[in-house]
């Protein structure tokens, strides 16, 4: 299972879902996290299920634009939005769904995040001028971006991996196991996000 869906681009301003959550945090964490629990008696009858759920490496602190900084008691970003910020909160509480998807799934099936690689030619598709002249045709030569072909088959080979068989809560950058942040390494917080989560949106299962 991939939850691939997300949003690349938050609006300029901040937007709320009907439940009042910020669309970015929903749509990149309480998505994959819904859906997965939802699927839960399907991936359980499989005899090993794997679940793949996309994040950034935006994730860590010193990355372009405003910094990460979730803070509980503000997750939809009343104060302080900017799209920046919406974007890595949202791909850092990813890491944290999936780490307690790992626990709370059934032994036989593994979650994992995985960051596919930067790819400017899909960032494109957002920005205009001379920003989407550098994003179509400048930065694919550059070796730390990769296509949209390049970062399927990494997503395709975390499903596929032996290596990555019979365990999980890992973060993925592309095709290595890779040290995620600090604060994305929590556990306690990972927890404390999914209690919170099941407030935002009582849907999703405590």
């Amino acid at each position: 299972m991939i939850n691939n869906a997300g949003i690349l681009r938050p609006p300029a301003v901040r937007h709320v879902t009907p439940e009042g959550v910020e669309v970015t945090l929903a749509t990149n964490a309480l998505g994959p996290m819904a859906l997965t629990t939802a699927l839960e008696p399907a991936l359980a009858a499989a005899p090993s299920a794997r679940v793949l759920t996309l994040t950034s490496r935006l994730h860590q602190p010193g990355s372009r634009g405003d910094a990460v900084d979730f803070a509980f008691d503000d997750p939809n970003l009343e104060h302080g939005y900017s799209p920046d910020r919406a974007y890595k909160n949202s791909k850092l509480a990813a890491i944290w769904v999936s780490n307690e998807l790992n626990r709370r799934l059934p032994a036989t099936v593994t979650a994992d995040a995985i960051c596919p690689g930067f790819v400017p030619t899909t960032a494109a598709a957002y920005t205009s001028g001379w920003q989407r002249f550098l994003l179509r045709r400048i930065l694919p030569r550059l070796s730390f971006t990769t296509t949209v072909p390049q970062a399927a088959a990494n997503v395709a080979w975390a499903l596929d991996a032996p290596e990555l068989a019979g365990s999980g809560g890992r973060y993925l950058l592309e095709r290595q196991v890779a040290e995620p942040s600090k604060d994305a390494r929590d556990n306690t917080k990972a927890r404390r996000f999914w209690k919170l989560a099941t407030a935002l949106w009582p849907t999703t299962p405590d």
